[in-house]
C-alpha cells in the first residue's frame, strides 16, 4: 500500500512501512507508555500497527501496553494525538483516525 499525493511540483507516494515508522516512533514517547503490544491482530492484521489508506487518507490502528496505575483512556488519547500530529506533520499525510488496543499494563 502507497499513500499517493501530489503538489504543483509532482506526485509523491509514501510507503505504508514509512507511516507505521513514524507510528511507531511517536509512541514510546507518550507518558504512561509500557510499549507496543506484540500480540497478533483481528481480521488478518499483523503486528502492533496497522494503517489502511482510504484514498490518499489514512486510518491507523494501534496496540499498546500501558504503564500500571496510569489513566488508560487519558493515555490512548495522547497516543491518538501523537501519532496523528507525528504522521500528518512529517509525511503531509491526513489521518481519518488512530484506533486504539489496549493489550495489558506493565506489571513494572
Amino acid at each position: 500500500m502507497n499513500v499517493k499525493t501530489s503538489s504543483e511540483c509532482g506526485k509523491l507516494k509514501i510507503s505504508e512501512d514509512a507511516v507505521k515508522k513514524i507510528v511507531m516512533l511517536s509512541v514510546p514517547e507518550v507518558r504512561g507508555i509500557a510499549g507496543l503490544s506484540k500480540k497478533k491482530g483481528f481480521l488478518g492484521t499483523s503486528g502492533s500497527v496497522s494503517v489502511k489508506n482510504l484514498g490518499g487518507v489514512v486510518e491507523i490502528t494501534v496496540r499498546i501496553i500501558v504503564n500500571q496505575g496510569v489513566n488508560v483512556p487519558a493515555v490512548s488519547v495522547n497516543v491518538q494525538n501523537a501519532v496523528k500530529d507525528n504522521v500528518q506533520s512529517m509525511l503531509g499525510v491526513p489521518v481519518s483516525k488512530v484506533n486504539i488496543i489496549v493489550d495489558g499494563k506493565s506489571d513494572s
